[in-house]
């Protein structure tokens, strides 16, 4: 079990968001969670994968040029 784990409120203070909007992520099913008994929490990976570069023919609201 080599994978690292992260609360919600911990992914919330790295990207400077509230928690509200990690847990919309999980719902929406754009941030992969995983529950132990009544805790959620965010494999690094999955962090990762939902952090990406800005391509240039996207503006910052993701959106297509």
């Amino acid at each position: 079990m080599d994978r690292e784990y992260f609360t919600p409120a911990e992914v919330a203070s790295r990207l400077k968001v509230t928690r509200q909007a990690v847990y919309k992520w999980i719902d929406q099913g754009k941030l992969e969670a995983v529950r132990i008994e009544k805790a959620i929490r965010i494999p690094r990976d999955s962090l990762e994968k939902l952090i990406r570069p800005i391509k240039p023919s996207e503006d910052a609201r993701g959106e297509g040029k």
